[in-house]
């Protein structure tokens, strides 16, 4: 597939390398030149379980891109989606697919603002990711991709996306009811990446007693609102997918903290943040998500 990836973070880049790798024409996404400049130099420079290796990826501005694309897909922070899918309107054409795999709630809008509802995707990945010095990436761990159409009828379109995955030997597959992975992952991140921020800690720190508690109190709030919302999801599939994190991606450094470090705005306001609207909306009280939540605001504030 000819494919277009909007942000060159720690997913885009991960994302950018393996397709390439894999054979599929690749065009990363970014403004940021110094980025650029050094994806251009030296390609990405990814370590994973298969070993550490460079791999040339085309990136350019979203004014220097040209020509339409098979595939978009949005990996830009929530706040500058909009922005982001704008900038780069030029290579959708009636037949581009759109996809977001995007952290929070509410990924769909922007791309609806360019695409028509029956060509976007929306979708979730663990694939873990961590970006150094604006080239380098480590990856290491298992991760799966699930890909899902926003209208039902097109579950075709999220087919041929989840192929251009599997060709490129990443674990891919396609959920008829998207939103219920979609939650569910929300409920993760809530966990994972807000606990971790605040305390300043990898994944596997959080592997005791205290770490479990505090997930254990996010997700089920999580459940809660989700419910509300009419959505079924899973806490023990959640908690699930948190210990196998703790345990094969030692040392990772979830994407929240990694804004955190860098002096970057954080995604809070589309995960806990976004669970508490909701919360309110339907009443319910979710005081860890809210405590959580204020934390990290108090954190971007002081940036």
């Amino acid at each position: 597939m000819n494919i277009a990836i909007i942000g060159a973070g720690a997913m885009g880049c991960l994302f950018a390398a393996r397709l390439a790798e894999g054979g599929q024409r690749v065009d990363l996404i970014d403004i940021d030149d110094r980025r650029i400049s050094a994806i251009r130099s030296h390609g990405i420079d990814l370590s994973d379980d298969e070993g550490r290796r460079s791999i040339p990826v085309e990136v350019r501005q979203p004014s220097d891109a040209s020509g339409v694309r098979d595939l978009v897909i949005l990996f830009t922070k929530a706040a500058h989606s909009a922005a982001a899918i704008a900038a780069a309107s030029h290579l959708v054409g009636p037949d581009t697919l759109g996809l977001t795999l995007q952290n929070g709630l509410g990924n769909a809008d922007a791309m609806l603002s360019v695409f028509p509802g029956k060509r976007v995707l929306l979708g979730v990945t663990d694939y873990p990711s961590d970006l150094s010095d604006d080239t380098q990436i480590r990856s290491h761990g298992e991760g799966s991709i699930i890909i899902g159409p926003l209208e039902r009828e097109s579950l075709d379109h999220a087919e041929t996306c989840a192929k251009a995955f599997q060709a490129s030997g990443m674990n891919a597959y396609v959920e008829h009811d998207i939103f219920v992975p979609i939650w569910e992952k929300v409920g993760f991140n809530a966990a994972l990446n807000a606990i971790c921020t605040v305390a300043g800690m990898t994944v596997d720190q959080l592997n005791n007693e205290t770490g479990h508690a505090l997930i254990a109190a996010v997700i089920d709030e999580a459940v809660g609102v989700a419910k509300s919302a009419g959505v079924e999801i899973d806490h023990a599939r959640i908690s699930g997918k948190i210990v196998k994190a703790t345990i094969q991606h030692k040392g990772h450094m979830p994407s929240m903290l990694q804004d955190r470090l860098n002096g970057r705005q954080t995604e809070i306001e589309s995960i806990n943040g976004a669970i508490v609207r909701q919360a309110d909306e339907a009443g319910i009280a979710v005081p860890v998500n809210r405590t959580l939540t204020d934390l990290v605001r108090l954190i971007d504030r002081g940036r």
